[in-house]
């Protein structure tokens, strides 16, 4: 991968030399691995300070007295390899990033060798989280941070034992799931009329249970709607009016207003904090940090992606989620990403979700650290599963399946693990769910 980034680069300068000054905004020479890669990249460089543009005779000139020796053909192979010129910014970022996760492996060794029983894996993912992190604060940002206070926060976060897990709010997901890192990206995708809201809403408050606290940031549906949902998971003699009698819509909107005020007072006391009105980036990002600030949130759970300004257009899109990333870096704060699916599951037998079907695709899919969908195998089916696709710190070599059980009375949502995929098999009346449970899935611990 990382050969194929800087013979991806110099291909690009091959064809387009004056594009130089946008590479070097990232890296230099030494940023490279491979030697001969490195040669040539030096040959532009020195053609560059000189005010001129290299091209395949000046650099075979340049490298002729050098080692490794570069001949025609291997320029011309490198001219070969699938690059845009468009992208040299992303070889760039890509090579840095290998190359500074390279010096801070080198810088530390010393330390971790001093420990007596070293935690590689630990140090192997505090390193990998740090250079991922590290990339996306610097990425377009004129305040870059040194290698030195990388290595600086790698050693806190070492001394510390690694950064603050978070609660996925469920406990099978946890079993799945064992803990969210601050600092982390979790998209939710589903279909529209699935119950990602329910989903979220649960969430927070069974994360709220464990002490963590947890803004709502709601885009899309009304307070009311909202009340419908939290109303009957809210025991308290102060409540009066119950969601049965919220549903039939008799009260007065002074009643409503001020069984919401109670409401929300009771969930902030919770460390359940909602927010409303922010459709912008700029806004969204305002409120959270707001929120984070004042009231020291864990997570903050953003219901739903599209609603965002901008985010219809999958360019825009691409940059408000990269938009996010780099805050809940500086920021210590997890995001809960609520995201719809688009339609290519309707072309599909298999009706389970990937990540082409998250909107913006494999990019979201990407910048994730978790993934996880919620997804009926038939639209008129009331059954939901819950898949884990991605989780980028945890042992998961294949996908993990849940499956949801709905308290329609308390809006309440229960979790049962199960041992394969949910399909849908033929049988005499039809194409019917086949769900396969069991009492302790093979993931699962042991008691």
């Amino acid at each position: 991968m990382l050969l194929k980034s800087e013979e991806a680069l110099l291909c690009a300068l091959l064809i387009e030399p004056s594009k130089l000054p946008i590479s070097k905004a990232y890296i230099n020479s030494s940023d490279f691995y491979h030697e001969k890669t490195k040669l040539i990249y030096e040959a532009f460089e020195y053609f560059h300070a000189q005010g001129l543009n290299a091209d395949l005779i000046s650099i075979l000139d340049f490298t002729k007295d050098k080692e490794p020796k570069i001949n025609r053909e291997y320029i011309n192979s490198l001219l070969n390899t699938p690059a845009l010129v468009l992208h040299i910014n992303t070889y760039a970022w890509n090579i840095k990033q290998a190359s500074l996760k390279r010096q801070i492996i080198k810088s530390l060794k010393v330390g971790l060798d001093q420990i007596k029983e070293s935690p590689d894996q630990l140090a192997e993912d505090l390193i990998s989280n740090l250079m991922s992190s590290l990339m996306d604060i610097n990425y377009g940002d004129k305040d870059r941070i040194t290698l030195i206070d990388a290595a600086d926060e790698f050693i806190k976060c070492l001394s510390q034992g690694g950064r603050k897990l978070l609660s996925t709010g469920f406990k099978e997901l946890d079993t799945i799931i064992p803990g969210i890192p601050t600092n982390s990206l979790v998209v939710i995708g589903a279909d529209s009329g699935v119950g990602k809201t329910v989903f979220a809403i649960n969430m927070a408050i069974n994360k709220a249970k464990k002490n963590e606290k947890v803004l709502i940031v709601s885009l899309e549906i009304n307070f009311h709607d909202l009340l419908e949902i939290l109303l009957p998971q809210l025991s308290d003699s102060e409540i009066t009016i119950t969601y049965q009698d919220l549903i039939k819509n008799i009260h007065t909107p002074e009643e409503i207003e001020n069984l919401k005020n109670l409401v929300v007072s009771k969930l902030n006391g919770l460390g359940i904090y909602f927010a409303r009105n922010c459709y912008t980036l700029e806004e969204l990002i305002t409120t959270i940090d707001y929120h984070k600030k004042n009231f020291g949130i864990d997570t903050a759970i953003i219901d739903h992606a599209q609603h965002i300004t901008g985010a219809s257009n999958y360019i825009e899109y691409t940059e408000i989620t990269k938009s996010l990333m780099q805050y809940k870096n500086r920021q210590e704060v997890s995001l809960v990403l609520l995201s719809q699916l688009n339609d290519n599951r309707d072309k599909r037998q298999d009706k389970e979700p990937k990540k082409s079907d998250l909107r913006a695709g494999g990019n979201l899919y990407q910048d994730a650290d978790i993934v996880i969908f919620l997804y009926k195998l038939e639209l008129s089916s009331k059954q939901v599963y819950v898949k884990v696709d991605k989780n980028r710190k945890g042992a998961t070599n294949d996908n993990r399946y849940l499956e949801i059980t709905f308290d329609p009375m308390h809006r309440r949502i229960f979790l049962s693990s199960l041992a394969v995929k949910p399909i849908i098999e033929s049988d005499e009346e039809g194409y019917t769910p086949r769900r396969e449970r069991v009492t302790k899935a093979p993931w699962l611990k042991k008691d």
